[in-house]
């Protein structure tokens, strides 16, 4: 999960949830 989630977490932190890069973020 960190290993997929590693990358994108990054960019989720750094931009709020305007572009939703991470979308598996709220569905887990």
């Amino acid at each position: 999960m960190q290993q997929f989630s590693a990358p994108k977490l990054r960019k989720g932190l750094h931009f709020p949830t305007n572009l939703q890069p991470l979308p598996a973020l709220d569905s887990h």
